[in-house]
C-alpha cells in the first residue's frame, strides 16, 4: 500500500524541475543542487566541473538550456564551478559560478558562450609569426 501511496504522490511533480525545486536529498538533509543555464553552446561540447567539499563532478553539456548537477551540496558550504574544456571555436564565460549553498539551492549560474574572433591579421611578436 505504501508504494502505491508514493507513486501517487510522485505523478504530483511537475515535469519541469530547478534546483531550488530539490531541496533535501533524503528526509531533512539540508542538501541543495547546483543549476543553470547554458547560452549560445555550438555543435561541440563544454566540460564544467562542480567542487565543493566532499564533491567533486564533472559534467557534459552538449546543447544550451538548462542543466543540474547531479551532486548534492551541504546547505552552509561553499561551491564552485569551472570551466575543464572549452568548446572548439568558441569561448564561454561563467557568471555566478561560486557561492555558499542555500538549503533552497543554486540556480543562478550562467553559461555564455560565443564564436571565437578571427586574428588572422595579428601577429604574434613573440615567436615571429603570423596568426
Amino acid at each position: 500500500m505504501q508504494y502505491f501511496r508514493t507513486m501517487a504522490l510522485l505523478a504530483l511533480l511537475p515535469s519541469s524541475v530547478n534546483a531550488s525545486d530539490l531541496i533535501f536529498k533524503s528526509s531533512f538533509d539540508p542538501n541543495g543542487l547546483v543549476s543553470g543555464q547554458v547560452l549560445g553552446l555550438g555543435v561541440d561540447a563544454i566540460q564544467l566541473r562542480l567542487t565543493a567539499s566532499g564533491v567533486n563532478e564533472t559534467m557534459t553539456l552538449t546543447q544550451s538550456g538548462a542543466f543540474i548537477f547531479k551532486s548534492y551540496v551541504t546547505s552552509g558550504d561553499v561551491w564552485q564551478v569551472t570551466i575543464e574544456q572549452m568548446p572548439a571555436q568558441q569561448h564561454c564565460n561563467l557568471t555566478n559560478a561560486s557561492g555558499t549553498m542555500a538549503t533552497t539551492g543554486d540556480d543562478a549560474l550562467q553559461v555564455t558562450c560565443g564564436t571565437l574572433e578571427s586574428e588572422w591579421d595579428v601577429m604574434n611578436w613573440d615567436e615571429g609569426v603570423w596568426q
